[in-house]
């Protein structure tokens, strides 16, 4: 982790482990089903961006959401047999409903979700505090 906490290494590496899957899976496009090449790109390449972004998501720079954007956009070439120049906004809706920006968006609000009302996990509710807790005045 650098000293600003930029996560530029995080993000390369990220996109790095991510294109070697794709590429090798990218041979047997012409063998696989519009379905399997969603659940491969979904369970093998979306899944790394995806895992712990609620962590490095709010500090991402503009150039590192394009990045991992970039990523997806590839998996949606995979996924529909596009070139390289056709646009992919409409697959993205298509395929995976929703693009990465907003996956980050869902997952940190499940997670504040699961932090206020079902007070799990327990090691990080202890660090949250309700304004109802500080202030005690009733205002009507």
């Amino acid at each position: 982790m650098d000293n600003r906490l930029s996560f530029n290494k995080h993000v390369n590496n990220i996109s790095q482990r991510a294109y070697f899957k794709l590429k090798s899976i990218y041979h047997y496009r012409y063998l696989l089903s519009h379905n399997i090449k969603k659940i491969l790109t979904e369970s093998l390449i979306l899944s790394i961006p995806n895992y712990l972004d609620i962590v490095y998501g709010p500090f991402l720079t503009n150039y590192n959401k394009f990045k991992i954007q970039k990523l997806q956009n590839s998996c949606v070439r995979f996924i529909h047999d596009l070139s390289r120049r056709d646009h992919v906004s409409q697959h993205i809706a298509e395929s995976f409903k929703c693009n990465m920006a907003q996956k980050r968006f869902i997952h940190l609000s499940c997670l504040i979700h699961k932090l206020l009302v079902l007070k799990e996990p327990s090691y990080l509710t202890d660090f949250i505090s309700l304004r109802r807790d500080t202030h005690q005045v009733n205002i009507r």
